[in-house]
């Protein structure tokens, strides 16, 4: 299984899935998506999404048994601290998509290889 494939088959991507709204694309973005195409494991994970973020940050950490952080709520920035079911700790945050879609997002980032988006939902 390739690296992006074991992000996508992980518990964190299924709870993601089950809870994110109907329709809407959820996109991880950032070094994980570096990481998995490096073939390196991923430390955090970041997810943009453009609407309900915190609905769908508190649903996944109910199904994750995650801890739920408010970062910054006018932001809508929101992140869960979860121990997999190999032990590993990790953070996972959430953001509102900046700007109109994904790529003004990405574009609003730096221009590096950490400027990527992979769509979790219809990947």
């Amino acid at each position: 299984m390739n690296p992006v494939d074991k992000i996508l088959a992980s518990e964190v991507i299924t709870a993601v899935r089950a809870a994110a709204p109907q329709g809407q694309p959820v996109y991880l973005v950032g070094g994980a998506v570096r990481d998995a195409l490096l073939g390196l494991p991923p430390h955090d994970l970041d997810f943009c999404l453009s609407e309900k973020v915190k609905l769908t940050a508190r649903k996944i950490a109910e199904l994750l048994g995650a801890a739920f952080y408010p970062l910054n709520e006018e932001r809508s920035n929101y992140r869960l601290i979860h121990k997999d079911s190999q032990g590993r700790r990790y953070a996972i945050d959430f953001a509102a998509i900046r700007g109109t879609d994904i790529e003004a997002d990405l574009h609003a980032r730096d221009f590096t290889i950490n400027a990527m988006a992979m769509n979790v939902i219809e990947s």
